[in-house]
């Protein structure tokens, strides 16, 4: 992810979060402003949009997510896409790829 994440000039974020980067312009998936993004990798791939100052309902009917008992999610091609508020109150958007 790293070496696909500086085409954007992007840098580690300076908390020391691993595995998280700092976008200098941001990218607008679901239209929607992301400067910051994280990435892991275990026995699936997660990949997350930080959207601060977002708000849930927004970010799930953008991503066109459905409410359920966990919070809004939807599965798609390739695992599942899901959002819910995290630390700060920030909006994370979150792609878990099953391998």
């Amino acid at each position: 992810m790293q070496k696909s994440l500086a085409r954007f000039g992007a840098k580690p974020t300076a908390d020391g979060v691993a595995d998280s980067f700092q976008l200098p312009k941001p990218v607008r998936p679901f239209n929607l402003d992301v400067t910051r993004v994280s990435a892991s990798g275990a026995e699936v791939d997660t990949y997350i949009a930080v959207l601060p100052g977002a708000r849930l309902e927004d970010v799930a009917e953008a991503a066109n997510l459905k409410k359920g008992a966990a919070g809004y999610s939807r599965d798609t091609k390739f695992g599942t896409l899901q959002a819910d508020v995290r630390e700060h109150g920030d909006i994370w958007l979150m792609c878990t790829v099953l391998r």
